[in-house]
């Protein structure tokens, strides 16, 4: 028997709906890594758990070498798509740019570990910082 789709008041068919990852199905979704299938293709890194988007990276192996850990994970601080993939393309380019600055510093002089981390975590913090600065203004 084939039922009729109905429309929620906001536009989504409610067969549509269920694409989106759920908590209570299981773990978080990440299109970024994802190839083929049908369903949501965000890309730009991003995850989502318990309904709010978080950008989720691996760090380049030259840098993992060196001290950083193996994956980026940062909350975007919303459950809206647009919203989250504004964030996360301010994020990617604010670490592109502090990747550069650090490979470029790893030219001059030799850093440790902890170095390294310490140089990553402050960059992370500044981009965050950046994120949602931009968030609060008009």
């Amino acid at each position: 028997m084939h039922q009729k789709k109905s429309i929620l008041p906001n536009g989504i068919a409610d067969d549509q709906s269920a694409t989106l990852p759920s908590a209570h199905r299981g773990a978080s979704h990440c299109a970024s890594h994802r190839r083929g299938g049908a369903g949501r293709r965000w890309g730009l890194h991003l995850v989502r758990r318990n309904g709010i988007f978080h950008f989720r990276r691996r760090w380049p192996e030259t840098l993992r070498h060196l001290g950083a850990p193996e994956f980026l994970s940062v909350s975007l601080r919303t459950n809206f798509l647009s919203i989250a993939t504004e964030r996360a393309c301010g994020l990617r380019a604010a670490l592109s740019i502090g990747e550069r600055e650090l490979i470029a510093e790893l030219e001059t002089k030799q850093l440790s570990p902890g170095q390294v981390s310490a140089f990553l975590r402050e960059m992370v913090r500044r981009a965050v910082v950046g994120m949602l600065g931009a968030q609060d203004a008009p």
